[in-house]
């Protein structure tokens, strides 16, 4: 059994495409909390969602509006994301100066 390990991760995704920023690797879980941040002067629309098949019923969010000059949490009750082995954490943003920030911890799956 691997120890826990912490999950840190940044991207600055691709204008108005899907990006990847987070895999969980196979045999492990994690719990996230997921940062996103606007960097420039005008709102923008995100989406965010889970999984390796990227269906429309894996976004965790649609379409969320983001203030300028505003870092938002998701969800933003501050409870975490939960994912399994091999979700994906994929960001689209419709301007760049976006940065996505997920941050947690990760553990093996119990046998």
């Amino acid at each position: 059994m691997t120890a826990p390990s912490i999950v840190s991760v940044q991207s600055a995704p691709l204008v108005t495409t899907n990006t990847d920023v987070y895999t969980v690797p196979a045999g492990r879980r994690a719990k996230v909390h997921i940062l996103v941040s606007m960097q420039s002067g005008g709102d923008i629309t995100i989406r965010i969602k889970k999984g390796g098949a990227h269906t429309s019923a894996d976004y965790l969010t649609y379409n969320w509006t983001l203030s300028a000059n505003t870092p938002a949490q998701f969800p933003d009750t501050g409870v975490a994301v939960l994912l399994t082995s091999a979700d994906v954490v994929v960001i689209y943003s419709t301007v760049a100066d976006t940065v996505i920030f997920v941050n947690g911890y990760e553990d093996d799956i119990p046998t």
